[in-house]
């Protein structure tokens, strides 16, 4: 499938809902078939399939659901997921209970295209194409896309975007660090149109979302032949971003084989693909992002240390929303109008009010998605209080209704009773005081004991990356993970 291009000179996974008859118009768009990967994000973590053309994909809670997932939202056997030879990608609710959504809405058959984000329960579902996909195309800005500067009206962001655009007209490496939803793809496009590339492609690759044995197929291209399944010769990302940008998400999720791999690319500027023994000399700009602390990781072994001090001439730090909280409004004015759907929607001062007030864990993507959710449930021409997501209006402050009952705990949680840590977290935890200050106190601990798993498990399970979001000392996050007797859930 060609990817739509996020503006005139990118090319990227994400691509906008085709209008009217969405299969006929969904194959208008398809000029080559892509390799499908299809992603399954649930409560015990991420799943990985091939999407393979014509072989049906069924996901359920249990079999005959080709991926079996033990979530109790999902119906035994709850959608179908199929591709084409033509790269048509659709997904089908196959009559569950809790329905299949897409863009907040239910739907029963549809096209669906790479970058999207399908619901089914408590799973998310995310799509993403490899290989010819990447060739750029010219087409329409995908409905409420940001294009040209990002928003910016806090100084940290102003300082971020000032020191990005002097970047565009450089050629090193630049390395984007920053939590996930905080607009390090953004910024990385900002960065391309900034300098001399921006009429050459940029080419946007998810590494998390690249199934290991594919990963230097995708960045390198392969021969005919050089492995089970590929029928054809094949370039790679590289050499689709030649002259260009190549903006590599999540870096820190590359195995190491590939790493090095990279790095001799990076170094000589010449790529051989899988299979072949030609050097093909390429001429691109590397933007990695990640999360993770690239240089801990490669302290610990876990990510290649030649690497990391050969991308990190520039690292640029994204803070996070809840650090440039005068961005709020405008961030979710700019997504109003920028969606058709709008149709001239406002937002209300208490609405307003809500969104300042919360934390954004999920950053400026939250926020797109709330403001997206509030565009659909609306029923006038404000959007109120009623029409955002219930743990945004829950979250004006911490009270016992806002807390999930035990019922609702995560696998791993402790009985309520755990008191804090002692204010020295060297000392070895003590035990749970009995009848210690009442029902909203035993709460609170559940609370934080849910929160402190939930950024585990979003974090791959490295504590020193949880400790870092959750604001915290590691040896404090080593005490409560101790305290509370919170364990890792089986894969």
């Amino acid at each position: 499938m060609t990817a739509k291009p996020r503006g005139d000179d990118t090319s990227t996974f994400t691509a906008p809902s085709p209008p009217g008859d969405v299969l006929a118009a969904a194959r208008a768009h398809v000029k080559r078939t892509p390799l499908i990967s299809v992603a399954f994000h649930h409560g015990a973590g991420t799943e990985m399939r091939l999407l393979e053309p014509g072989v049906p994909l069924t996901v359920g809670r249990r079999s005959p659901s080709d991926v079996a997932i033990s979530d109790p939202a999902l119906s035994r056997t709850h959608a179908r997921f199929e591709a084409a030879r033509d790269g048509l990608i659709t997904v089908e609710d196959l009559g569950s209970t809790n329905g299949t959504w897409l863009h907040g809405k239910q739907i029963t058959a549809t096209a669906i295209h790479p970058g999207d984000e399908v619901v089914l329960g408590g799973v998310v579902v995310t799509v993403h194409a490899f290989g010819k996909a990447f060739q750029s195309t010219s087409g329409p800005l995908p409905a409420g896309e940001p294009s040209g500067a990002p928003v910016a009206t806090s100084p940290a962001m102003r300082d971020v975007l000032e020191l990005a655009a002097r970047l565009g007209v450089e050629v090193l490496p630049v390395i984007l660090q920053g939590e996930t939803g905080s607009g390090k793809e953004v910024v990385a496009r900002f960065i391309h149109g900034s300098g001399p590339r921006k009429g050459k492609p940029m080419i946007c690759v998810n590494c998390a979302a690249i199934p290991a044995s594919l990963v230097e197929s995708t960045l390198f291209g392969h021969q005919r032949g050089a492995f089970t399944g590929a029928a054809e010769q094949q370039k790679g990302v590289f050499e689709a971003a030649d002259g260009g940008t190549l903006f590599l998400d999540e870096i820190g999720e590359m195995p190491l084989p590939a790493q090095a791999a990279l790095l001799r690319v990076i170094e000589t500027k010449r790529l051989c693909r899988v299979g072949s023994t030609q050097e093909i000399a390429v001429d691109v700009r590397i933007i990695a992002a990640t999360h993770r602390d690239l240089e801990a990781m490669s302290e610990a072994g876990a990510f290649r240390a030649d690497l990391f001090y050969r991308l990190s001439a520039m690292v640029l730090a994204i803070p996070p929303l809840r650090e440039r909280p005068e961005e709020i409004e405008s961030l979710a004015r700019f997504f109003l109008a920028a969606d058709a759907r709008a149709r001239g929607l406002d937002i209300s001062p208490g609405a307003m009010a809500l969104l300042r007030a919360h934390r954004w864990p999920g950053n400026v993507r939250e926020l797109r998605n709330a403001i997206e959710r509030a565009m659909i449930v609306a029923s006038g021409a404000m959007i109120t209080e009623k029409d955002l997501p219930s743990k945004i209006r829950d979250a004006k402050a911490p009270s016992a209704g806002s807390i999930p009952p035990p019922s609702l705990r995560s696998p791993g949680l402790p009985p309520p009773g755990v008191d804090e840590p002692p204010s020295d977290d060297s000392m070895p935890p003590s035990a749970p005081l009995s009848g210690a200050s009442g029902e909203l106190k035993l709460r609170l601990q559940e609370y934080e004991a849910r929160l402190i798993l939930d950024t585990l498990l979003a974090s791959g399970w490295n504590q020193t990356e949880a400790a870092k979001r959750l604001g915290m000392p590691i040896r404090t996050l080593a005490y409560k993970i101790k305290a509370f007797a919170i364990t890792r859930p089986p894969r």
